[in-house]
């Protein structure tokens, strides 16, 4: 699932930080491939206020006062969001890769009049769990949660703390919110303020609590039959409708309302033909569902409930023609609203529009050094792959070309509940700028078409999910006569770097080369590494999307590259990071020394003080640089190895 907050991040947070700068004229490495310069948006409950980051800053304003810098994080923290805890507080998640460590801060900002905007409290917390309360109208308190994991059942406890104070001497029985349960995971209040609803996860089965105003007791009211997605968006004032985003009893995702009253599921109030729903959007006052959010095609899409906002909606996309225009952002009893409009050959902005005079205002550009510069166009596409199935791709071709174009298959990572989507991709548009076309599949898998189609990914390493990507490579050459099926090579990170020598494994006919960042090259290796063998539910998780080693030996071992390496018929390239902790770089390591062995020269990157991405453009352009050359070589030139 993908919440709006997360949908943001991930269009607007890039692979690398800047350490060096080309000033070159024209599209370079450093435009795509820098971090970009506005993250994780927040407008404030009353709207008079928006919180941002500008690269490592934190950034407050209005628009009619403007915005200004109010505290720099250092450069090796990761920002993982903004949100409002106060008139005039704001809290920052955000986590410390060095110590492995998340880490909270609470900044509370003064008014200085014709000054702007300046710092007036501020403190950093260690590991301080999640916020279940923000208690908006007060700038010091919130009720934090700290979960636990207890016999297979996640629960959380929760305390009212100072957010100026340390947490760590105010943990204790006294702060400790008198819930009358310890068992659940996630509590929600009714209109009173008192704690009525309580959600409790065994073993991924959702249940639900209700508690009456006036009793000590809470009681039963419903538990699914089945393991399913069950996200509790709002409860009405009343306290007896829950709205929620569940597949407890449909295949894919939707937006349902359940009768507390009655421990019955209501109407639904949206189901997609195709897709998974992922967010309810709320009236101003967060008293109504007023839509639903969901991914088609690539593209995020609204759905509203009412004629009355899909007016407000089309006013508001009417101020961005040409553009896809993404909410990003309500206030409660205003005509505020942020935005976020983008297009195919613009990265975006930000913008905030007051409804009430029907203007937009501009706030920053997401990526101010691409004006002028355009990006590659992309289309969505659905291709019938085996055994029935279905899968969406996205094709995103060249600005220029000569009528024959080569292309390169770029599977994604995961593989079970990621998607490709059609927004920003540093990859994809570099690839494009250097005269390529690339193909990306949601193979099975893949998240966001339903709980039948993620499920049948499962244990399909080198198998049903391959049959998805070429059948879809296959497709397209056949569909588009400009695309050059003589020169076409697959590469990608992570699970996708293994599909990419899997690939060149199963079908040499089809692809000239591959190229892997950070693959599994040994299935049975990823059962081996420590700290997943200490880890209990990692390695559950692992059986269920691989298969278990000790049942499913042999298959593993036919499916994993280091031991097919005889297969290796074509030129590949493998890059890998030395600090990576995800995929261990004994993978690469082990599949170059069999080729090595076997008289085969593979190109062969490996990266000093990398992981499993990178930080820093310099180290995305020590892998990328190669691997362009890899490309070219194989595809341009004709040259075989």
């Amino acid at each position: 699932m993908r919440s709006i907050a997360l949908i943001l991040f991930l269009l607007t947070a890039l692979s690398a930080w800047s350490d060096e700068v080309e000033e070159t004229e024209g599209l370079t490495f450093d435009d795509l491939f820098l971090r970009a310069a506005v993250r994780h948006v927040a407008l404030s409950p009353s709207g008079e206020f928006i919180a941002y980051f500008r690269n490592d800053t934190l950034v407050i304003g209005k628009p009619s006062a403007g915005y200004f810098d109010i505290r720099t994080f250092h450069t090796r923290l990761s920002i993982e969001d903004v949100d409002w805890i106060g008139p005039k507080t704001v809290w920052v998640e955000s986590w410390d890769p060095l110590n492995m460590r998340q880490l909270g801060t609470a900044i509370r900002f003064s008014d200085l009049g014709d000054e702007g905007y300046g710092l007036d409290r501020v403190h950093d917390h260690r590991d301080p769990g999640y916020i279940s309360d923000s208690m908006p109208d007060d700038d010091d308190h919130i009720v934090l949660a700290r979960r636990r994991v207890e016999d297979e059942t996640v629960a959380s406890d929760l305390y009212t703390v100072d957010v100026f104070k340390p947490y760590e001497e105010q943990l204790t029985k006294a702060n400790r919110v008198d819930t009358g349960s310890d068992v659940f995971f996630y509590y929600q209040k009714n209109s009173s303020g008192a704690y009525t609803l309580g959600i409790r996860m065994t073993e991924g089965v959702p249940e639900i609590w209700r508690k009456l105003p006036g009793e000590e007791h809470w009681v039963h009211v419903w538990t699914a039959d089945k393991e399913s997605t069950f996200l509790p968006w709002r409860m009405s004032d009343d306290a007896e409708t829950l709205w929620v985003l569940t597949d407890t009893q449909t295949d894919r995702i939707v937006a349902a309302e359940f009768d507390l009253k009655t421990g019955t599921f209501g109407d639904i109030l949206y189901e997609h033909d195709r897709v998974d729903i992922d967010g309810i959007l709320m009236s101003g006052d967060k008293s109504t569902p007023i839509g639903v959010v969901f991914f088609e095609q690539g593209l995020l899409r609204y759905h509203f409930f009412s004629e009355e906002h899909d007016t407000e909606f089309a006013r508001l996309k009417a101020h961005f023609p040409g553009q896809g225009v993404m909410l990003i952002g309500y206030a409660q009893d205003s005509n505020i609203r942020l935005v976020f409009a983008s297009s195919p050959s613009e990265r975006g902005a930000i913008h905030v529009c007051d409804l009430s005079n029907d203007q937009c205002e501009l706030i920053e550009k997401i990526a101010p050094w691409l004006d002028g510069k355009p990006l590659s166009p992309n289309i969505a596409l659905s291709v019938p792959s085996s055994d029935g199935i279905t899968v969406e791709a996205f094709l995103t071709l060249p600005l220029e070309s000569d009528g024959s174009i080569p292309m390169v298959a770029l599977p994604h990572g995961g593989p079970i509940g990621v998607s490709d989507d059609r927004y920003f991709s540093s990859e994809v548009q570099w690839l494009a700028h250097n005269g390529y076309a690339v193909l990306q599949v949601n193979y099975r898998g893949s998240s966001g078409y339903g709980e039948e189609f993620t499920n049948a990914g499962l244990r399909q390493w080198g198998r049903g999910i391959e049959d998805d990507i070429e059948a879809s490579v296959q497709w397209v050459v056949a569909e588009y006569p400009d695309i050059d099926g003589d020169r076409l090579c697959i590469f990608g990170g992570s699970y996708g770097g293994y599909s990419a020598i899997m690939s060149v494994i199963r079908n040499p006919d089809l692809f000239k080369c591959a190229a892997s960042f950070a693959g599994v090259m040994d299935l049975t290796l990823l059962f081996t590494q420590s700290t997943k063998m200490r880890n209990e539910s990692m390695r559950n998780v692992l059986i269920r999307y691989v298969g278990d080693p000790d049942i499913d030996y042999n298959e593993q071992i036919d499916n994993s590259p280091v031991y097919r390496f005889k297969d290796i018929k074509r030129p590949i390239l493998l890059g890998h990071g030395v600090d990576d902790s995800v995929v261990d770089f004994e993978h690469s390591w082990r599949l170059r020394k069999m080729l090595l062995l076997a008289g085969a020269k593979p190109r062969f990157i490996l990266l000093k003080e990398v992981g499993h991405g990178f930080k820093y453009v310099s180290e995305a352009r020590d892998f990328y640089g190669p691997l362009l050359e890899f490309l070219d070589s194989h595809l341009k030139s004709g040259d075989e190895e």
